[in-house]
């Protein structure tokens, strides 16, 4: 498991955390649209950091060298 799902938060925001993994991810904020569509996973019945962090992890994006 990634060490920015592991680890405790300092904050227990969702908004914050998810600002957290794209910086770390992805070197980059994430857009409006990415930020709500993670806020809309995590509060979904099904959501879960562990499952949402291996969305972030198989993307194109993470995936791409550049």
């Amino acid at each position: 498991m990634p060490c920015w799902i592991r680890k405790r938060p300092s904050s227990p925001d969702h908004a914050t955390r998810i600002a957290r993994a794209y910086e770390v991810l992805y070197a980059r904020p994430p857009s409006p649209t990415e930020r709500r569509a993670g806020l809309e996973f995590l509060a979904g019945a099904d959501g879960s950091w562990e499952q949402y962090a291996q969305v972030l992890l198989s993307s194109h994006e993470f995936m791409q060298i550049q």
